[in-house]
């Protein structure tokens, strides 16, 4: 089905039943040129949630062409008193909310967009709260209301409302009543995406398919005090390569839909998901590689051969062995250019609970070539976790080349500006150019992303002398 078709079934499917608190727009914007097979059945694909729930997505990753960012809708209501009280800030830091670099090891200066976002890190350094320090940061602020908004955007709302529910009521602070209904809908939310990973990990498990679960609700509950702090808009699966098309097979039987034409052929080829969409279950991205980026690739076989079962889980669900997870989980957050600072806060919560051997961490890091690209990760991470021991041995065992500031001024540029268009493209572009492991490997990683700009408006402009597969 084109994307036209995709986006209309959304308003032809009202009568259809929504799962509880929905908030799924991620799909659109991942999907906006994508097709999708029909069902097995041979009927239209008529997703149940309706373009609106993009706009109450908290994700960044929603930033496509259907809607505006969400830190363009933030509000911004600062009362003159309020503006008055305002903290005084040295001028050498106006760019960050007051933030400094903890240590000279790693140093990272530049990498935060705003004062907005300096005072959002400055909070997350007291969190798992609440504690004194959480209170003294909360009594700083000019306006907590839009401060909540960043906080929705970074995916970090939960633990901020977790932590301002268990503040005294005479605490020094203009505080919002974090409403029940958010933090209901938010278990709710999160017992309908636990749900659907164990249907399809269920689905896997009878085709005797051995896969990870990378993130998602797993996560949540491995991290966090109250797993709904954490919002999961899709489920990461992996996979081995040789298994993707059985894997395929059974997610389908459940009523799942699996991308098809170019930007399906572009991903098996070059990428590391495919995904999966049903209009009651979240999205499925099904991985055959963990990452790709920075001119490496985390290959699935020797991350599957590593992984362990769940202690407690139902069924077989596994997790990646803890230093693989790290090294992952920081990757991930690097190749996004850290735009939610709740990917750090998971390597924060990571870092607390899970005991890691920080040398290992190093050797399969710089195994993979991934050195600079989780040393940019820690040297942020730093930033809400300035006293843990095995994140600075980490750091002085990790590479720091001269680039790292530069990516860090990169990934700032582009927080600041909006995120779908061909700046943003390039700035990606060129901030993971600069932490490929080696100059040829950035070359290629650079030449293959401006040879695929190149191929897909060739294909937009001159649809009938290209390729179809160039408008993957």
């Amino acid at each position: 089905m084109p994307a036209q078709g995709f986006r209309a079934g959304l308003r032809r499917a009202k009568s259809a039943p929504q799962p509880p608190c929905c908030f799924l727009g991620g799909i659109l914007a991942k999907t906006s040129d994508v097709d999708f097979l029909a069902r097995p059945s041979g009927t239209a694909l008529e997703p149940t949630w309706g373009e609106l729930e993009l706009a109450r997505s908290p994700s960044p990753r929603t930033g496509g062409r259907l809607v505006p960012h969400l830190c363009a809708l933030l509000p911004r209501r600062t009362s003159p008193a309020a503006a008055a009280a305002k903290p005084v800030i040295p001028a050498a830091f106006a760019d960050t909310g007051g933030v400094t670099t903890h240590g000279t090891q790693g140093h990272l200066p530049g990498w935060i967009a705003s004062p907005q976002e300096g005072a959002l890190v400055r909070l997350l350094r007291t969190l798992p709260g609440p504690d004194a320090g959480f209170a003294r940061a909360w009594s700083t602020l000019d306006d907590p209301v839009a401060l909540l908004g960043l906080a929705r955007a970074h995916a970090l709302e939960g633990p901020l409302r977790g932590a301002l529910a268990g503040l005294p009521q005479e605490a020094p602070a203009p505080l919002p009543q974090p409403p029940g209904r958010e933090a209901a809908e938010a278990r709710l939310r999160h017992a309908w995406t636990r749900a659907a990973l164990d249907e399809a990990s269920a689905a896997l498990d009878e085709a005797k398919l051995r896969h990870v679960v990378l993130k998602g609700p797993l996560l949540a509950e491995d991290l966090y005090s109250d797993p709904g702090q954490r919002v999961s808009l899709d489920l990461d699966l992996l996979v081995a390569p040789a298994d993707l098309e059985l894997a395929l097979s059974a997610l389908l039987e459940l009523g799942y839909f699996s991308e098809n034409g170019p930007h399906a052929t572009y991903s098996r080829a070059h990428h590391v998901h495919l995904h999966l969409a049903r209009a009651d279950r979240p999205l499925v991205e099904l991985h055959f590689r963990a990452f790709r980026g920075f001119g490496i690739e985390l290959a699935a076989e020797p991350l599957l051969a590593r992984s362990l079962p769940r202690p407690g889980a139902a069924g077989s669900l596994r997790v990646l062995e803890p230093h693989d997870r790290f090294v992952y989980l920081a990757l991930h957050a690097a190749g996004h250019l850290l735009e939610r600072l709740g990917w750090l806060y998971d390597l924060k919560l990571f870092l607390a609970k899970v005991p890691l051997d920080p040398t290992l961490v190093a050797a399969r890091a710089e195994e993979l070539g991934a050195g600079p690209a989780v040393a940019l990760a820690c040297s942020a991470l730093a930033e809400i976790e300035p006293s843990s021991a095995t994140l600075d041995v980490l750091r002085a065992l990790l590479p720091t080349p001269r680039r790292l500031p530069l990516a860090a001024r990169l990934r700032r540029a582009h927080q600041r500006g909006p995120r779908d268009t061909p700046r943003a493209t390039l700035e990606r572009i060129a901030f993971q150019t600069l932490l490929a492991p080696s100059p040829p490997a950035g070359a290629r990683f650079l030449a293959h992303h401006l040879g695929r700009i190149a191929r897909r408006r060739f294909q937009r402009a001159l649809p009938a002398l290209a390729p179809q597969d160039w408008a993957g």
